[in-house]
């Protein structure tokens, strides 16, 4: 990171945080009217074109895609999204690589605005979290881009960037994840996820099973919103096919000169990948990846190249995960050789505890040690279920 960025990121923590959200309290207490406050008070503007992305797994994927596709066809674009794995420019692409030079400014100036209102006890701005002054910051930060493609923080509808009221939203996918903060019920997160869809608008819809999909074609409906399903994919350079479909599927929606058919330009995809680190990444005598759901381990496993050798996997997980199932997944997909189970820290399961879902397996007090014990050999080195680790990884084996 610059200087620049650093100083703004260590403003940024005098702030609450709710990135990482752990109780349905909490959820209760998410509201986009803050960020708006925020943005407004930067002197944001709407884009002549705004894309939202809602959903349980892929949505960082299709924010790329897209972005990826837009500057392909001439636009001037900025990419919002979270979180970062290796470093917090990451999180706003303009032009497709990382903006935190520019950034920088807007979001010392986000927490400074933040700080004067909490003084003036401002009970709107002053609730204002590191997120919402991200976001803001970032938008202001995009300002002059022709569109701007965002990615939902948690959930949709109480998400700090759900005062976009964008005319382009998708809902890639809905799985049981932040179960302690969206509930259980698919239908339930669901409607967080669709939550998004503006009046008027076009919502693009992922592969989605039966009861989320009536749930967001229902709010579709009662919103005068154009439901748009998507047509089959296959996995393309490691790209999941559900990601690449809709991503099609919001090309479609922009119209014009722009359709969905840009992504069979291969230059799109490689710049799309670029700006996807920690997805199936290929490390010095491994890879590393963020999935932390069965579904996507399901994909990670199919970008795994094997040549023969066994895999040894290194897993952290958050608590709000669903461990048995993604453990599940592990051994169906994967069926490593080794399982070395660690902890990142706060809001992740214990190490021992997450042995026990992967009947007894290795337990090391820390990612460092975790590395320590399955060094580079005649097997494939996986880190998985984290940026978190999959950032660790990646410093510790390059």
């Amino acid at each position: 990171m610059s200087k620049a960025l650093d100083a703004a990121v260590r403003s940024l923590r005098a702030l609450k945080s709710w990135e990482h959200a752990r109780s349905r309290g909490a959820m209760q207490s998410l509201d986009w009217r803050p960020c708006q406050a925020v943005a407004q008070k930067l002197g944001y503007k709407r884009h002549p074109l705004t894309i939202h992305v809602a959903g349980s797994k892929g949505k960082g994927t299709v924010c790329a895609l897209v972005g990826a596709a837009l500057e392909r066809a001439g636009f001037r674009v900025g990419v919002v999204t979270s979180p970062h794995t290796y470093h917090f420019g990451e999180r706003l692409r303009i032009g497709m690589r990382p903006a935190g030079d520019a950034l920088a400014p807007h979001l010392q100036r986000a927490v400074e605005i933040i700080e004067e209102a909490r003084r003036n006890n401002d009970a709107v701005l002053g609730a204002a979290t590191q997120f919402d002054a991200f976001v803001a910051a970032a938008l202001k930060a995009a300002q002059k881009c022709d569109a701007v493609v965002v990615e939902v923080g948690l959930g949709g509808k109480r998400d700090s960037t759900n005062f976009l009221n964008a005319p382009i939203t998708a809902l890639v996918s809905v799985e049981r994840e932040h179960t302690e903060v969206l509930g259980e019920s698919l239908r339930g997160i669901a409607t967080e996820k669709a939550g998004i869809c503006t009046k008027d608008g076009v919502l693009v819809l992922g592969d989605l099973s039966r009861a989320p999909r009536e749930k967001a074609l229902e709010i579709a409906r009662r919103r005068g919103a154009t439901p748009l399903a998507t047509r089959p994919a296959r996995m393309v350079q490691g790209i999941p096919a559900g990601s690449l479909a809709v991503a099609r599927g919001v090309l479609d929606a922009v119209g014009g000169f722009v359709d969905g058919s840009l992504l069979d330009d291969p230059r799109v995809l490689r710049t799309a990948l670029k700006a996807l680190p920690a997805r199936a990444e290929s490390i010095r005598g491994g890879f590393v990846d963020g999935a932390h759901t069965a579904a996507s381990v399901a994909v990670f496993a199919k970008s795994v190249k094997r040549r023969g050798r066994g895999v040894v996997l290194i897993i952290a997980l958050r608590s709000d995960k669903n461990i048995e199932d993604v453990a599940r997944a592990v051994r169906e997909h994967l069926d490593p050789e080794r399982v070395v189970c660690c902890s990142c820290g706060e809001g992740f399961v214990a190490a021992d505890a997450l042995s026990k879902a992967f009947d007894m397996a290795e337990v090391a007090p820390s990612p460092a040690a975790a590395f320590d014990a399955v060094p580079c050999g005649e097997y494939v080195r996986v880190a998985l279920g984290s940026f978190e680790l999959a950032a660790a990884a990646r410093t510790a084996w390059t």
